[in-house]
């Protein structure tokens, strides 16, 4: 043999080591050990994380809204609606296993419930204000409206309580 051979016959049992290696480091890490069910579990974990972590920013958000509300502060209201509308868009982003799909869009659907009932609360508070400032205030058409957003408000906690019921049953 001559050596260019040699080389040649060196870089190719270089190469396949390499490979024979790599392939060996990768079958042998946790993830070759477990199975399509504990990665769907690990999946489905990491989603109910991330909807919890988006969830708390909207009760925050709500809870930081509700006291703006007391104090009368508009702006504050707004600025609060925004940051749990922040967190609803959020959850609305997630990419759900196939699994939770169906919870998903579930509170998906309640939470696009709060968010409308949110952003009309808001502008139904703006409208009240003005009307009281130019002297057009009508308590019963106000009162009207109250009740429409309290139904949309409520219907999204319906669909919320539904989404953790069918959360908790498939554990």
């Amino acid at each position: 043999m001559n050596r260019s051979m040699i080389k040649v016959a060196g870089a190719l049992c270089s190469a396949l080591m390499v490979g024979v290696l790599a392939t060996g480091c990768t079958l042998s890490g946790p993830e070759a050990a477990s199975t399509p069910e504990q990665r769907a579990q690990k999946d489905n974990r990491a989603y109910m994380s991330q909807l919890n972590d988006a969830l708390s920013g909207m009760r925050d958000g709500l809870g930081a809204f509700t006291q703006a509300v007391s104090r009368n502060d508009v702006v504050s209201m707004r600025t609060q609606a925004d940051r749990a509308l922040a967190s609803i868009d959020k959850v609305s982003s997630l990419e759900a296993p196939e699994a939770l799909t169906e919870v998903h869009s579930t509170y998906v659907s309640g939470l696009e419930k709060l968010k409308g009932a949110l952003s009309d609360y808001v502008t139904l508070y703006t409208d009240m204000k003005a009307a009281i400032d130019q002297g057009t205030f009508d308590a019963n058409a106000f009162a009207a409206k109250v009740g429409e957003v309290q139904s949309a408000y409520d219907e999204g906690m319906e669909l919320l309580k539904k989404a953790d019921e069918q959360a908790a049953a498939l554990q």
